[in-house]
């Protein structure tokens, strides 16, 4: 699972990023099934990287939000965009429950408690995990996240 689709904020990978740290714990590195999962949103990055289209060069940030559960790691990534049409602002208000402002932590979600609804999907005769629905638990957040400080 190396390949990441364009497009798509419910993009599920089961390897870690390149420059990601594995200190998540162990993981099982197959698809996960189909299913529904209770989930914790274990760790979220945000990098800078260079994007190239034809003769323009742009940078942007990326944020990679990393979900785990029954000994599974999923990824998330987007751009980090409040934008009207951006893909990170339905994220976060599945998570909080609003929209937050600009230059709110995203840090701060870290431990949060999600319910996860994961589909196949066949792509270029490749199979891929998709999110196809995500919404916060009632429960709030999980105080035993890896990686969580105290």
């Amino acid at each position: 699972m190396e390949r990441r689709p364009h497009r798509g904020i419910h993009q599920l990978i089961t390897r870690s990023p390149k420059g990601s740290d594995d200190t998540l714990g162990e993981v099982n590195p197959e698809l996960p099934p189909e299913g529904t999962y209770d989930a914790v949103l274990a760790s979220v990055t945000t990098k800078r990287v260079q994007i190239t289209y034809g003769k323009i060069t742009k940078w942007k940030d990326r944020v990679t939000l990393v979900y785990v559960f029954d000994g599974c790691r999923v990824y998330q990534c987007f751009n980090y965009s409040f934008a009207r049409k951006a893909n990170m602002p339905p994220v976060l208000l599945r998570l909080l429950g609003v929209i937050p402002e600009p230059g709110f932590q995203l840090e701060r979600l870290v431990g949060t408690r999600v319910k996860l609804v994961i589909a196949h999907q066949i792509q270029n005769g490749r199979t891929w995990a998709k999110i196809k629905h995500l919404q916060r638990r009632k429960q709030g957040l999980c105080l035993d996240t890896p990686n969580r400080e105290a």
